[in-house]
């Protein structure tokens, strides 16, 4: 299988496991239905300037999308893990530390 192949079949993958269709994907993303029905198929490629759209809509890292499918265990993100990590994200320092506190607090809790 080649790399193109790969990523393809890692793209379906991470759709399913997220119960993700192509419209929620492609208005992630900024690009067409049509463009992500063409990725799944296998018709086009995925540009690369679309990848870290993706990985930020899947809550994983580039590294994890071109080696996604050697990770079978990896977990998709719930709609709250996706809040909680978007919240942290635009976060100013002072909300960072305090998601933080918190999150280590429950943690020993």
């Amino acid at each position: 299988m080649n790399t193109r192949d790969e990523i393809r079949l890692t793209l379906i993958d991470l759709m399913e496991n997220h119960g993700v269709s192509g419209n929620e994907l492609a208005e992630a993303v900024g690009v067409t239905k049509q463009s992500v029905s063409a990725w799944r198929t296998g018709k086009s490629s995925i540009d690369i300037e679309n990848v870290p759209a993706i990985c930020k809509f899947f809550g994983i890292t580039i590294d994890d999308f071109f080696g996604a499918r050697e990770e079978p265990s990896m977990q998709p993100l719930s709609d709250e893990e996706r809040e909680l990590l978007e919240a942290l994200r635009s976060a100013d320092h002072e909300g960072k530390r305090t998601i933080m506190s918190v999150a280590r607090a429950m943690r020993r809790g």
